[in-house]
């Protein structure tokens, strides 16, 4: 986990390495995961709506935003982290790690982003 800035040490295009790399992203260490799940998809605003009785999405089922009409299949926004932490505790989940989120995000990838090193690999992607 974590990442530097390419130097002498650290060659551009080495796991880890990234230009734009922040201070707070280093060191670079090794972390183990044991196994865990992680849902493929966002909860949705149904899930939610099912689990706690209401739905304070701004974009519901009632709501057109780009010409396209939003229904309760959408992903829930406009709920605080507390919030998510108490309905996750009530189902008996957690919320990943960050070396979970981002061994999943990266699919076993080493470069800057999963699609690539250039920021031009993310189009289309």
């Amino acid at each position: 986990m974590g990442a530097v800035r390419p130097d002498e040490k650290n060659s551009e295009g080495s796991p880890n390495v990234d230009p734009q790399a922040e201070e707070n992203e280093s060191p670079v260490h090794e972390v183990t995961l044991t196994p865990f799940f992680l849902s493929k998809y966002e909860m949705t605003q149904g899930q939610w709506q099912r689990f706690t009785g209401r739905n304070p999405s701004f974009y519901g089922p009632d709501r057109e935003f780009g010409g396209n009409q939003h229904s309760l299949l959408h992903p829930m926004e406009l709920v605080s982290w507390e919030d998510c932490q108490k309905v996750l505790d009530h189902l008996g989940l957690v919320f990943p790690t960050e070396a979970q989120w981002e061994y999943a995000a990266r699919a076993s990838t080493t470069t800057v982003w999963w699609t690539g090193d250039k920021e031009e690999t993310l189009q289309g992607a």
